[in-house]
């Protein structure tokens, strides 16, 4: 895990929940990647299920033009610019809605993601107050 350093507080307040949604699926003939289905569900549910588990606000960044499946009720969507194209786009979007309030990040292909996982980032960016940012890495750096 990496970090870096920030004013105080930051990591303290609770963070909303992000799932970044908003790339063209170029790899998948351009085929909205959080619809493709995954044991029956949609790719979107998965980072949503766990987030929505330690994150009282979860919002969905994407594009204008992403098709995205429906979205649970307490989910919100937020458009990010079209340009550019990448997803420090939606990270950053995210932060300047997220009113002050830390983002714990998760990518929409991301299935495998389990709460316990991002209740371990939130504890280490708690346990390290003054991080703007808590990565998970692996040993390797892969």
């Amino acid at each position: 895990m990496a970090e870096t350093e920030h004013g105080e507080g930051a990591a303290a307040s609770t963070p909303v929940g992000v799932v970044l949604a908003g790339g063209a699926g170029r790899r998948l003939g351009g085929l909205g990647k959080a619809s493709i289905e995954l044991a029956g569900r949609p790719l979107l549910d998965y980072p949503i299920s766990a987030l929505r588990e330690v994150c009282a606000e979860v919002a969905v960044v994407a594009k204008r033009d992403s098709r995205l499946p429906a979205l649970p009720a307490s989910v919100a969507r937020w458009n990010e610019p079209d340009e550019p194209r990448h997803p420090l786009t939606g990270i950053l979007h995210a932060l300047e809605r997220s009113a002050g309030r830390g983002v714990l990040v998760c990518a929409v292909d991301m299935p495998l993601v389990d709460a316990a996982t991002l209740r371990a980032l939130l504890a280490l960016a708690n346990a390290r107050a003054g991080a703007l940012a808590v990565v998970a890495g692996s040993p390797d750096g892969l």
